[in-house]
């Protein structure tokens, strides 16, 4: 954003019909790619329509896989950790499995499970309704993990809740 809004103030420079020294061209330009810059950043819905959707999605998701490896989610005996991701400023949300959990889970049935997750947070926002709807989701979840991953006599919880 602030390379287009300099980009529009230099051609404003040399194409206007007042005269514009160089000094004055050289102040401007930098001065624009500020505020182009400051106004991505203070206007979030600015920034997404630049973005695209594509590229909101693809960031969210590396986001997400980030933070799977960062907290460790992978490390449990069977490989069954699953990390549900919600990004607030790009209100998105991402669930984010291990390979365990795509070894037991029948695919269609995952696949439509996590499609409610992920769609709580678009559909619904990130006030009281979404975080509800979400919650909803996430339990649904659970009752398509019972059937073929269930709980053994030994489970614990072998990662830290994190919010």
């Amino acid at each position: 954003m602030g390379a287009v809004v300099a980009y529009l103030a230099l051609l404003y420079t040399l194409y206007a019909p007042q005269i514009f020294g160089l000094l004055w061209i050289a102040l401007m330009v930098p001065a624009a790619f500020g505020v182009g810059f400051f106004l991505s950043r203070l206007l979030p819905p600015l920034r997404m329509a630049l973005a695209g959707a594509t590229g909101v999605g693809a960031a969210v998701r590396q986001g997400a896989r980030a933070c799977f490896m960062e907290l460790g989610v992978s490390a449990t005996r069977e490989r069954s950790g699953i990390l549900v991701y919600v990004s607030l400023a790009e209100r998105r949300c991402v669930v984010v499995p291990d390979v365990g959990v795509l070894a037991h889970v029948p695919e269609s049935d995952w696949n439509r499970a996590v499609n409610a997750i992920e769609s709580t947070v678009s559909t619904h926002g990130i006030g009281a309704p979404g975080l509800a709807a979400l919650c909803t989701a996430v339990e649904a979840l659970g009752d398509v993990l019972e059937a073929p991953m269930p709980r053994r006599e030994d489970d614990i919880n072998e990662l830290e809740d994190v919010a």
